[in-house]
């Protein structure tokens, strides 16, 4: 798997409990998903498989497909 973290930031994380990341998601699409979120109606139900928790025709899902982003979620709580 491509874009994940590097030992110094998992460790920067566990120290910390958070890990900010300047410019990962474009801002036209950061705004994209804040308007969503207004309408935002929670999660699916624990253990729904990545793909179906985002659907792909929406700023949210867009925004968690994005490479990086993957590469950040497959660290911290694996595949």
């Amino acid at each position: 798997m491509e874009h994940l973290i590097s030992s110094k930031d998992m460790a920067r994380f566990v120290a910390s409990g958070y890990l900010k990341y300047e410019d990962m998601v474009p801002e036209d699409l950061c705004k994209a998903c804040r308007e969503e979120m207004v309408n935002f109606g929670g999660y699916l139900a624990v253990g729904t498989p990545f793909e179906e928790t985002w659907p792909k025709n929406t700023a949210l899902g867009e925004a968690f497909r994005l490479p990086k982003v993957k590469g950040l979620i497959h660290s911290l709580v694996g595949p």
